[in-house]
């Protein structure tokens, strides 16, 4: 009798270890989906390369295989076409955001349409696009691949909203949001709700995947502008990097509706963006964390994750789910 905790305990570790190798497992299939995409992709071969090679957290794919396993327990077929393809997706939005936005730097490394040109990176952007509903006809031609067209319409909805507002010193906060809904969250709803879908969710599962990955995206979204002010290199960011390219952030918006001060300090930083001097960045980092936006925002991130948790509770509870949890419970500190 003394012994059955600890038993459940060695059986539950036993579990988690035994999803996690699977999990990589899945993940080492992706990346050969991936790699084969590179190896076929002509021209494009060397800017796509350049960005797949250079890491990434993977996460989208992993939503997608952990969806999966949490509707089989492990015991059925992982979707690894549908994973690769988030990521072929995710790839092409970075190659045409990096373009739009004149970005220098991607996960530590110069830009594709630095290190090629412009048009190389759009093409190549494009061509990841097709490679990924390639990879998605082949495995769902029903609501999966129809679900599939309409997220890419939604990425390059909010892309549009997005390329609209660059530069503007004042952005609604109505329009980040949305833009959050439509660049981030669509892919990562997407990415989740195909996982359980081919893995043979009902209905209520694949509504409560798709919840759980908006609130999650919208959270990563909204951690990675409060990643912006610190410039973290473990994820391949300077100091005000999306400032530096145009791009507004939540914490930023926020602190500028409380100190109409910082619209003067913007307007230089967006005038100077890369030649922008160390100290400018710095005085600007401390303005806005006086203004207390980054606190609020990291409760906002912190609620979101919550949100994220309830909604996985009509889900099977087993070692897949907990991988989720584990990577929900993370993001706030954006270890993953």
């Amino acid at each position: 009798m003394g012994n059955a905790a600890p038993k459940a305990v060695d059986e539950s570790v036993s579990r988690s270890a035994e999803a996690l190798m699977s999990l990589q497992r899945e993940l080492s299939v992706v990346q050969q989906h991936l790699d084969a995409v590179v190896d076929r992709s002509g021209p494009a071969r060397e800017a796509i390369g350049h960005l797949i090679g250079s890491g990434g957290k993977r996460i989208r794919p992993m939503l997608t295989l952990l969806a999966a396993g949490t509707i089989h327990n492990g015991a059925g077929t992982f979707s690894t076409e549908i994973a690769a393809a988030s990521e072929l997706v995710h790839t092409a939005s970075l190659l045409h955001d990096d373009v739009l936005d004149e970005g220098v730097q991607r996960r530590g490394l110069p830009t594709a349409r630095l290190v090629f040109s412009n048009s190389v990176s759009i093409l190549s952007g494009d061509h990841c696009l097709a490679s990924a509903v390639k990879l998605i006809q082949g495995a769902d031609t029903g609501p999966v691949l129809t679900e599939s067209l309409d997220m890419i319409q939604d990425l390059v909805g909010g892309e549009l909203i997005q390329l609209e507002t660059k530069g503007g010193l004042t952005v609604d906060e109505n329009h980040y949001r949305q833009i959050c809904e439509l660049k981030t969250a669509s892919l990562f709803v997407w990415a989740a709700r195909s996982g359980a879908r081919l893995a043979g969710g009902n209905d209520e599962q694949i509504e409560a995947f798709g919840k759980m990955a908006r609130a999650m995206g919208i959270a990563f979204q909204m951690q990675d502008d409060l990643l912006d002010l610190t410039g973290d290199e473990r994820f391949g960011k300077r100091l005000l990097d999306d400032l530096r390219e145009g791009r507004m952030t939540l914490p930023v918006i926020i602190a500028a509706q409380r100190d109409p001060k910082l619209v003067d300090m913007l307007k230089d930083l967006f005038e100077r963006k890369d030649d922008a001097d160390p100290g400018s960045l710095r005085a600007f980092r401390e303005a806005v964390i006086a203004t207390g936006a980054d606190e609020l925002v990291a409760a906002e991130v912190q609620g979101l994750t919550d949100e994220a948790l309830v909604y996985l509770d009509v889900v099977p509870s087993n070692a897949y789910r907990q991988l989720i949890i584990d990577r929900i419970e993370a993001l706030a500190g954006r270890d993953v």
